[in-house]
């Protein structure tokens, strides 16, 4: 696993680092050397904690202060936010997959061998709580942009590989529980006679998923079986789909 921390305390932009069983920082004084090492504790009391908001910057296991007391004081421009950067890689979903053996709930098992790229932006709300303002979801040769803003409860812009594939009459919402990751809702149009209803996106795309699937099976072939075949369905990149038509 990887992790970078940027526009942190003295810390500008640490780039990829690799986290090993042991791993060595070496620098001069105040080059953010501890900065970067309390960072793991902030992160352990922000899953610990309840609170509405993914970063607890004070706690029981470290105090940062608040929000403005870890912005640099350099920072160039008011855009430049705290951001948080985290890239799983095979050897993450070996070790997830290995502590999820036995377990009732877990269905499929995590099937990845290539690295995920997770990045958070962050700024501060009126009740002086951490919140995110924009993800940036990387793999393969891909890369989903989402900015949102908390005030208005609303999803500003969706990129996918430098297209926009945001419409304003999509109507997208999200529910932030004060975790790293959202849940994002989509606007159901029944009729105006029903009150406005919202939906997971995520169910959203496995509507859609499965209503393509349908068009290729036959008719007797149960909505399980289906989303079974989808699940073990793996991404790859066209090297790979290459070298699997060659070995054929």
């Amino acid at each position: 696993m990887k992790l970078r921390i940027k526009n942190f305390r003295s810390l500008e932009d640490t780039g990829d680092i690799d986290i090993k069983p042991i791993t060595i920082l070496i620098g001069k004084n105040s080059s953010g050397k501890s900065s970067f090492l309390r960072t793991f504790p902030m992160l352990k009391q922000s899953t610990e904690e309840k609170t509405k908001s993914p970063i607890l910057l004070y706690g029981n296991y470290i105090d940062f202060g608040s929000y403005k007391d870890i912005k640099p004081h350099n920072l160039k421009s008011e855009n430049e936010k705290y951001e948080l950067g985290f890239t799983l890689d095979e050897y993450f979903f070996e070790f997830l997959n290995r502590r999820n053996r036995g377990r009732r709930y877990v269905r499929y098992p995590l099937r990845k061998d290539f690295a995920v790229n997770y990045n958070l932006k962050f700024e501060e709300n009126d009740k002086e709580l951490i919140q995110i303002s924009e993800i940036v979801f990387k793999f393969l040769t891909n890369q989903v942009v989402i900015k949102i803003d908390q005030k208005k409860n609303s999803t500003t812009s969706i990129v996918i590989n430098g297209s926009n594939h945001f419409k304003a009459d999509d109507n997208f919402r999200f529910i932030d529980d004060g975790g790293f990751f959202l849940e994002f809702l989509k606007e159901k149009k029944i009729s105006s006679e029903y009150p406005q209803q919202f939906e997971r996106v995520e169910q959203t795309i496995r509507k859609r998923i499965l209503s393509i699937l349908s068009k290729y099976c036959l008719r007797s072939t149960g909505e399980d079986t289906k989303w079974h075949i989808i699940q073990n369905v793996d991404l790859t990149d066209d090297d790979k789909i290459t070298l699997e038509k060659i070995k054929i």
